[in-house]
């Protein structure tokens, strides 16, 4: 706590996660230079090789979040591409062979879990069933009878009304606020 107050009086902005990923990246690239300058100074602190490999795992733990987040705030992302870049982050963290990425994988893993909406589960699978579950584990995302009832729900939704009065009622028709 007492380590953001000092930064933001410093800069004058809180420290994010994207501003430690530099951070540890400009590090990470002086680490001889750190070392010699310590030796030089005769300083107590001296970082051993499973303290850099630390954080050069955590650098690439890092890394891949951002790729993920670059992707997840495109301008064009879509449902299908964000549960890609998802998709990809979680199998990329689990490949790292380090306990930090798997903790990681595992946090946003019950993360996404509890922030995942059972419609877009749903409109994913609706988008191509055979490759659903064959590429997602169904204990991250809602099972065959949770997207049933969502699908039911949706056609009784869209049952009493014609197509078009829905289509109305969405608001898709530009072709009045056209001049």
């Amino acid at each position: 706590m007492f380590l953001q107050k000092h930064v933001k009086q410093d800069t004058g902005k809180e420290l994010r996660w994207g501003s430690i990923s530099t951070m540890v990246d400009r590090f990470n690239r002086l680490r001889s230079c750190v070392s010699k300058a310590l030796i030089d100074m005769n300083s107590d602190i001296k970082f051993t090789q499973s303290e850099f490999h630390t954080l050069d795992n955590f650098q690439k733990s890092l890394n891949i979040i951002k790729v993920t987040v670059e992707a997840l705030c495109r301008r064009d992302a879509t449902l299908l591409t964000s549960n890609a870049a998802m998709k990809f982050m979680l199998r990329k963290l689990d490949s790292q062979n380090s306990t930090l990425s798997r903790l990681l994988a595992r946090s946003l893993l019950v993360r996404i879990s509890q922030r995942r909406l059972s419609i877009a589960s749903t409109l994913q699978y609706l988008q191509n069933p055979e490759t659903y579950f064959s590429e997602v584990p169904t204990a991250e995302f809602p099972k065959t009878p949770e997207m049933v009832e969502e699908i039911y729900s949706l056609t009784q939704n869209f049952e009493d009304k014609p197509v078009v009065g829905v289509m109305d009622d969405l608001n898709l028709d530009n072709s009045e606020s056209s001049p």
